[in-house]
């Protein structure tokens, strides 16, 4: 199941995340070389935009409850449920 997550970080200020930021770049390159992370984009500003390929809702769930675990500043998202179009 692809997913597009858009996170949304409420506030940080500049510095209070760079040790966040490095775990959390670790962690995307972890999933993308086990085919998790199609592609990850960073938002002008603040932010991310990343499409999962993800086998469940319960993997979904895991993954992003690690993501809340890894930067520490308050943060929404939102989901978006994906179908592949067979376009490659």
């Amino acid at each position: 199941m692809l997913y597009l997550v858009t996170s949304n970080p409420l506030y940080s200020k500049p510095g209070d995340i760079e040790e966040a930021k490095v775990e959390f770049k670790e962690w995307l390159s972890g999933l993308h070389s086990k085919g998790k992370v199609i592609n990850a984009f960073q938002k002008i500003g603040k932010g991310s935009v990343i499409v999962f390929n993800l086998e469940s809702n319960e993997e979904l769930n895991e993954v992003m409850s690690k993501w809340l675990s890894i930067v520490p500043v308050p943060i929404t998202y939102e989901i978006t449920p994906l179908v592949n179009s067979g376009l490659e």
